[in-house]
């Protein structure tokens, strides 16, 4: 029989065909068009709720501010963030709550009150993830090099917070944060701990066939081991000073090879967040042998956390060199009722065999329970001696090796003043004994075994003379050309740390140098160099040094100030600082009021500017002198140009007066750095003179000196 045949109604015009796939009905669209609305409806009252929640912010930021209340409040957050969980029914997983409060909570910050978190880079990094779980994206980062440059960062007060790795669960602690810990102890403080799971992606625009080359950190390839060997056990493994670093190499070793017609075949293995800032596929997602690894962070801060009741504390030590001493500070906080987490330890720096502990005990300092466990502690822990204060502190010494140009006499006489021991090996400057200089940390190269044979003598009045303007002449020329010995010679260092010169007793003495700066500068034989000074709050570079206010006008060109813009730039780089901001003062009032009180503004410094902005660098003004120094410390800017002296001086002294450094640019590998101000004749000999700004000056230069020597490896 034969087969009755049908044929589908045509579509009516405006209707759609339901079978064809992919292809909406008018049923459903009518269905998807109401649930828009509705959509439309409930992310109106979304923003709504938003913004009402954000004013009530805006409300607590005032109160805070008011009280001096610390902005970030991690307990309180955890809090918060835990009952959006509790409230969770679905169907949006709970990740996806926690990412929408964790940038909720960072826009609150912002509202608050703007912060600015540093952590160890280059973008990408594991602590880069870790610090934008804790922070969302709506405050501002700085990327630097070293860990210890957050802490100098936090320290300064140029980041609000820092975030650094303290101890992988496979790796073990981070030496680095140890060290900083203890070199830091009371101007920064462990103010939260966080934790992220350390997943490692398999990255590359290749084929993954083709993949010959691997990057990354050592220590990511001994955590990913066992997948290497399975999957690409020929491959060469190309150890990099950092994950982030590994996929920029890699991609560029990829696009170099199609550049040549080659098959490109290089990879990297990094966070899944490198692979998202520089653009490299993921080829494979957690390669990671033990899917258990962690890394707790600390997140530092100048403030101390207050009580939550549901604290840690990290506490450092050094014992006393007896027996069962170790034990008996553990017993104290055992006796005391709290419980320990954590123990660590390092070299202290003082002696062999002799160590600083590192130690996470469950509770807040300011807890009675807390409080009797330290007291009890200290009893068995050697004191910390808060140059001769500043390089008498212990954590100083692990990180370089000092040579004190000087006089044994005045030293010890400073000693006895601070009731300070003794802690340098003393040499005869004439002969010094190659393996003295380089078995002990830090040396004193004595002057006077040849002050006594030339029947020259010290007096201790406090006041500038011939004989101190000459040795403090004669010891400056020897610290100078200390560095341009060759690098195998014991006596070679890397950088020079001056104590302040009396421009009066070098001028008796006959040497007619207007400051170390200019004397520096020509014994090295740079002839492009600047002053720069570097505080919590300001970073001032000028652009004319020791002038008379006369002949400013006169000695100002356009090259003194590209070259204090140039310079300054890199100096903030080498400081840690990826992408400096920059602000120059005019030289008149008002900048020059658009010529009307002068023109070096149009005539000089906006050419400078513009040089310096077609090179690549991030610089604005010329600014009003009298103006520009607040957004500056506030921190909309990096550096200050200044074009004169005074015009930087002043506000770094009045703001910086115990903390600034000053640092001389232009000194190729050299770094030489001092600390802002004079030889406080009228305070010698008291015991009462501040060493803050000799320790920071002493720790930027280990820092520089560190960063420049990690350059020159690359």
């Amino acid at each position: 029989m034969a087969k009755k045949s049908t044929k589908k109604k045509a579509a009516s015009k405006g209707s759609k065909k339901t079978s064809a796939k992919g292809v909406e009905s008018q049923a459903d669209s009518a269905a998807l068009d109401s649930l828009r609305k509705k959509i439309d409806r409930i992310d109106k009252k979304l923003v709504a709720i938003l913004n009402e929640r954000a004013s009530c912010v805006v409300e607590v930021g005032e109160i805070k501010r008011g009280s001096d209340t610390p902005i970030y409040a991690p307990h309180r957050e955890a809090q918060v963030l835990q009952r959006a969980l509790d409230n969770n029914q679905g169907p949006l997983p709970d990740r996806t709550i926690e990412a929408v409060y964790r940038e909720m909570m960072s826009g609150s910050f912002a509202l608050e009150r703007p912060l600015r978190i540093g952590f160890l880079g280059p973008p990408g990094s594991y602590s880069h993830q870790a610090s934008v779980k804790q922070f969302g994206s709506s405050v501002e980062y700085t990327d630097l090099r070293l860990i210890g440059s957050v802490f100098d960062e936090v320290r300064r007060g140029h980041a609000n917070y820092g975030l650094v790795p303290i101890e992988n669960s496979i790796g073990g602690g981070i030496t680095e944060t140890l060290d900083a810990l203890w070199s830091n102890a009371g101007k920064v403080h462990v103010y939260a701990e966080i934790q992220i799971a350390i997943h490692h992606m398999f990255l590359s625009d290749a084929d993954p066939k083709h993949i010959r080359r691997i990057h990354s950190k050592p220590e990511v390839f001994a955590q990913c081991r066992e997948w290497l060997s399975a999957q690409y056990p020929d491959a060469t493994l190309c150890p990099d000073a950092s994950t982030s670093q590994s996929v920029k190499t890699a991609l560029e070793e990829n696009k170099t090879a199609r550049s040549i017609g080659a098959d490109p075949g290089s990879a990297s293995i990094a966070s899944e967040l490198a692979g998202e800032l520089y653009g490299a596929p993921i080829l494979f997602e957690g390669i990671e042998d033990n899917p258990d690894n962690i890394t707790r962070f600390y997140v530092i801060s100048k403030e101390r956390a207050g009580r939550t009741g549901d604290d840690k504390t990290a506490i450092t030590f050094v014992t006393e060199d007896k027996h069962g001493a170790l034990v008996e500070v553990l017993q104290s906080f055992h006796n005391a009722g709290v419980n320990l987490s954590h123990i660590d330890k390092r070299p202290s720096g003082r002696e062999n065999w002799n160590y600083t502990f590192y130690i996470d005990a469950n509770g807040h300092r300011d807890d009675p329970e807390m409080k009797k466990a330290l007291k009890d502690a200290r009893v068995h822990c050697k004191e910390i001696q808060v140059l001769v204060r500043a390089l008498a502190e212990i954590g100083r010494r692990k990180r370089a090796r000092f040579l004190i140009h000087g006089s044994s006499s005045v030293l010890h006489n400073a000693a006895q003043v601070c009731g300070i021991d003794p802690f340098w090996w003393q040499v005869d400057e004439r002969s010094p004994l190659v393996s003295t200089i380089q078995t002990h940390p830090i040396v004193l190269l004595d002057s006077d075994p040849r002050m006594k044979e030339e029947g020259i003598e010290f007096s201790f009045n406090g006041k500038p003379d011939r004989i101190s303007g000459a040795m403090s002449f004669h010891w400056v020329k020897d610290a100078i050309e200390d560095t341009m010995r060759d690098p195998s010679d014991p006596l070679h260092a890397h950088g020079i740390v001056t104590a302040p010169i009396n421009k009066l007793a070098w001028s008796l003495a006959g040497k007619n140098y207007p400051g170390h700066t200019e004397l520096i500068a020509k014994t090295l034989g740079q002839r492009r160099f600047a002053m720069m000074f570097v505080g919590k709050k300001l970073r001032v570079v000028l652009a004319t040094v020791h002038i008379a206010l006369n002949d400013i006008r006169d000695v100002l060109t356009i090259g003194k100030v590209h070259t204090a813009i140039d310079l300054g730039h890199q100096a903030c780089l080498d400081l840690g600082i990826r992408r400096p901001r920059i602000a120059v003062c005019g030289l008149n009032p008002h900048a020059g009021e658009d010529g009307l009180m002068g023109d070096e503004e149009h005539r000089l410094i906006k050419p400078a500017i513009d040089l310096a902005i077609e090179s690549g660098i991030r610089v604005e003004g010329p600014f009003p002198a009298d103006t520009i120094y607040r957004p500056a410390m506030e921190g909309k800017y990096d550096l200050v140009v200044a074009m004169y002296h005074d015009q930087g001086l002043i506000p770094v002294k009045l703001l910086e007066r115990d903390d600034a450094v000053n640092i001389t640019l232009g000194l190729g590998d050299v770094v030489r750095t001092s600390p802002d101000h004079g030889t406080a004749f009228d305070i010698a000999g008291k015991g009462i003179a501040d060493p803050g700004s000799m320790s920071s000056a002493i720790d930027l230069a280990i820092e520089m000196c560190n960063a420049k020597r990690q350059t020159a490896a690359m």
